[in-house]
């Protein structure tokens, strides 16, 4: 997995380009400070108990968000193709992380240290514009599914994923989907093979 780093910028700043108008000047300090990760599977963006000391951008990949609940894992949420994940008080305020992001195939992301981010708006208080856009995005990709998924079945919850993460079922373990909808793994297989 090795995209041109054209193609890679294209689709970061295409984000931003609906959010805020940059000039050539602008793109060039995000581009230089932003740098290029490949992230294996298995391998976490940041992990419970540690700092997030980082802002990334998904370029390609899938991650699930977790919990540790008495030593085992609970799924909170997933992560895609052009969404930001962080962990806004441990970013903001080098706190202790609550939850994990691990990554379940090989990702591409760039990413960015708050130090540098909070720099660069020293530098140039617009850039201050641009990270709050990141931040409400990150607060919308971490709702987007409780407010799609709440009240309904786990059949039609399934079928929301699948909307919402083409391929998901092929890349996210069974047990991890279970543990996010609440149900046995069992039950999810059962639903699963309903819908095939």
């Amino acid at each position: 997995m090795h995209p041109s780093s054209s193609a890679d910028s294209s689709l970061f700043f295409n984000w931003f380009d609906n959010k805020n108008n940059f000039t050539a000047a602008q793109r060039m300090a995000l581009a230089e400070h932003f740098k290029l990760q490949v992230i294996k599977k298995n391998d976490y963006l940041f992990k419970p108990g540690g700092i997030c000391k980082d802002l990334f951008f998904v370029l390609e990949g899938y991650f699930r968000a977790l919990y540790l609940v008495k030593g085992k894992q609970k799924t909170i949420g997933f992560y895609k193709t052009n969404d930001f994940i962080t962990d806004i008080p441990s970013l903001t305020e080098q706190t202790l992380v609550k939850w994990g992001v691990v990554c379940h195939e090989q990702a591409l992301v760039w990413s960015i240290n708050i130090h540098t981010w909070k720099k660069l708006c020293d530098e140039n208080p617009y850039f201050n514009s641009c990270y709050t856009a990141v931040l409400y995005r990150h607060i919308e990709n971490q709702n987007r599914e409780t407010l799609l998924l709440r009240g309904c079945k786990t059949g039609k919850s399934i079928e929301t994923l699948k909307e919402l993460y083409p391929g998901i079922l092929h890349i996210i373990p069974q047990v991890c989907l279970a543990s996010y909808l609440n149900v046995t793994p069992q039950a999810m297989c059962l639903v699963i093979k309903k819908l095939k």
